[in-house]
């Protein structure tokens, strides 16, 4: 985002008008005292002085309120820093964006130079707001259905029926009617997301954008789509169990990001022939640790 491109995009302005795209602070709501996932409030309000009476000299008294705010960086609408999540990989010294490593953060005083505070000033650029929702003919509920996943040919789709054209400092934002999907569920998160596809992904790098968001708390569809991991040998079992044994399907692994890493930086480990994916009862062989990576 260069002082050009704030330059053409402040010449974008028509009306002057400004409003928000944020949800509310407190959405979506959680459980009391937080979600038990996150193990944190999205946001908490304690009162320190409620109507605390003071007397002063003169016979008067003063009154006094006072609060404090808990704030989740993981709530609402939020945009991660780049030192949210980094990788630790053999021979290499950089853990986060641009290789910088662990002591770019510090437990008190948070990113030293990644951290989001350096655009606290605001993001000026131009947006490109993509209506998947209308584009999909989906206008009349309001909302994607469940799990639709928006591949890179329906992006394109979307910006030649409408003469557009990305542009690198551009900040793409895909509306999914997610909060109307929600509003719908009763007030509950749905167990499957509309999102974006993977297949996206070279809309975003060939154009260069400098930022990609959604009105969905996840971004990209859920759940995920396997197909790639099932067209490289990662049977259902290695990540899920033996579900076919399950009365009541339960999580078998932590499903954390460390877990995805391990199996990304060691594939050898969990891969097996294709025709396998799907036989809950495949094991390893004993020189499984020789197989080439896929």
């Amino acid at each position: 985002m260069t002082a050009g491109k704030v330059v053409r995009a402040a010449g974008l302005v028509r009306k002057g008008q400004f409003f928000s795209l944020s949800h509310p602070l407190d959405w979506p709501p959680r459980p009391p005292g937080g979600d038990p996932r996150l193990k944190r409030p999205a946001l908490r309000r304690e009162s320190i002085l409620h109507n605390s009476v003071f007397q002063l000299r003169d016979g008067r008294y003063a009154v006094t309120n006072d609060d404090v705010v808990h704030l989740s960086m993981q709530g609402s609408s939020h945009w991660d820093a780049l030192t949210h999540f980094g990788v630790i990989e053999p021979g290499q010294d950089g853990v986060f964006y641009g290789g910088l490593g662990l002591d770019g953060v510090d437990e008190v005083d948070g990113a030293r130079s990644l951290g989001i505070d350096a655009v606290a000033g605001g993001i000026v650029t131009r947006a490109v707001v993509l209506d998947m929702v209308g584009f999909l003919g989906r206008s009349e509920a309001g909302f994607l259905e469940d799990e639709t996943r928006i591949s890179g040919d329906q992006v394109r789709a979307f910006l030649d029926r409408h003469g557009l054209a990305l542009e690198p400092g551009d900040a793409c934002l895909v509306y999914t009617g997610f909060y109307r999907r929600w509003l719908d569920n009763g007030g509950r998160i749905p167990p499957s997301i509309a999102g974006l596809d993977g297949s996206s992904m070279s809309v975003w790098r060939e154009s260069g954008v400098a930022a990609l968001a959604c009105d969905n708390p996840t971004l990209d569809a859920v759940p995920m789509d396997h197909s790639i991991h099932v067209g490289k040998g990662v049977g259902c079992s290695t990540c899920h169990g033996a579900v076919d044994q399950m009365p009541l399907t339960f999580k078998t692994q932590t499903m954390q990001m460390s877990f995805c890493i391990d199996c990304h930086q060691n594939p050898q480990k969990f891969l097996r022939p294709e025709d396998q994916v799907f036989n809950m009862a495949w094991q390893p062989p004993a020189n499984q640790d020789e197989r080439e990576p896929a």
